[in-house]
């Protein structure tokens, strides 16, 4: 029974990933992983949904996890090149501290991201206090915005992913924030200033492939399936194993009318 629950919960946090809801995918696998630790799956969707979010530190950690205990599991090529390429961006000190960590109760060296509980509330005045002591802490910036986000604050995730982008250095983190933003501003209804800053993120960091997928998702929701596709083809030829680009390349292709396109989705065990 208790696997079930699981089961359904890491069935949920899948779902979520593939509609790119990465903080709402996060929480239903933080619950199905607590019920049943032993789902590969579960860690994997959980890394990737955290890395979309900039969010290295916990990314970091499930993958480690992952290819631990899943060193054979058919997508452990994917989860080593991406592991390799999110350890570069840490500094040694967090990279340390990351490979310390449990996996079922973490924190961030650079500021929480988001809690255990996936509880923004608590993530929000969490950085709150790392504010108060540290007023250029451009990753306390970036996650309050991201917890403001989830909270539906748009407004006020807005002003703090604006505040992030004035003090981060970094291009791929600036990329990240960048992208965020776009998020928010698509949810507020303005999709022409969200694909000025998922442009802006391709200028920055002409890999990210998250900033292709949204491109493609906020085309596809007004309809120009041609320019979704094309960002989905991106997307795809610069990670062929993101497994999200598949799935919404091929939603676009049935817009067409050209149902043959396969589409590929991630499920859980």
């Amino acid at each position: 029974m208790i696997r079930d629950y699981a089961g359904a919960h890491i069935n949920k946090g899948s779902a979520y990933a593939l509609q790119g809801q990465w903080a709402e995918a996060i929480i239903s696998l933080d619950k199905g992983i607590r019920l049943d630790p032993e789902v590969s799956a579960a860690y994997f969707n959980r890394a990737t949904a955290y890395q979309q979010l900039g969010d290295y530190s916990h990314a970091i950690e499930d993958f480690r996890t992952y290819l631990r205990f899943w060193p054979q599991d058919p997508a452990a090529e994917y989860a080593r090149k991406h592991l390799a390429k999110l350890e570069e961006k840490l500094p040694d000190e967090n990279r340390d501290a990351v490979q310390g960590a449990s996996p079922y109760h973490l924190t961030i060296a650079q500021g929480i991201v988001l809690p255990v509980e996936g509880d923004p509330v608590t993530t929000i005045s969490s950085c709150d206090r790392a504010i108060e002591r540290n007023p250029n802490d451009a990753i306390a910036y970036h996650s309050r915005g991201l917890a403001h986000s989830i909270t539906g604050d748009l407004d006020a995730a807005i002003a703090d992913f604006d505040q992030a982008l004035t003090l981060l250095t970094d291009a791929d983190m600036r990329a990240n924030a960048y992208n965020n933003r776009g998020i928010a501003r698509a949810r507020q209804g303005n999709p022409v200033a969200a694909l000025a800053d998922f442009d802006r993120a391709i200028e920055l960091d002409p890999t990210n492939v998250n900033a292709y997928n949204n491109q493609g998702n906020l085309y596809a929701s007004r309809g120009d399936s041609t320019s979704a596709i094309a960002a989905y083809n991106r997307a795809a030829e610069l990670d062929p194993g993101f497994p999200d680009t598949f799935n919404n390349r091929g939603g676009a292709h049935r817009i067409q009318g050209n149902n043959c396109r396969p589409c590929r989705l991630r499920q859980s065990d």
